[in-house]
């Protein structure tokens, strides 16, 4: 697990997920779900059917989100592939407390 680093309400985060397979070749999965939890605990998921996941080329795939909810603290996300490549992945980073009742 590995920092993003800190992000404010407002900020748009990318989380870029890189899958191969036994031999080391990049190769999509043809199952992945990006899981965000935020610092609240409530969790969404995106699928790569979402429109803010992307598959930029083979075996690289990003989720792109903007932080809306003002909930400052840690938040986790997690790549998982189950499919075609079995792979997960987790990654964190924090969300600053905003000065601004409504950033």
């Amino acid at each position: 697990m590995s920092s993003l680093g800190t992000f404010d309400i407002g900020d748009e985060v990318k989380v870029t997920a890189t899958f191969t397979d036994v031999n080391g070749t990049l190769t999509n999965p043809t199952a992945l779900t990006f899981q965000v939890e935020h610092a609240d605990a409530t969790e969404v998921a995106y699928t790569q059917a979402s429109p803010e996941v992307a598959n930029p080329s083979t075996g690289i795939w990003t989720l792109t989100f903007t932080i809306t909810v003002n909930d400052p603290g840690r938040w986790y996300v997690r790549s998982r592939a189950t499919a075609g490549v079995k792979a997960a992945d987790e990654d964190w980073f924090n969300v600053r407390r905003s000065v601004f009742a409504t950033p």
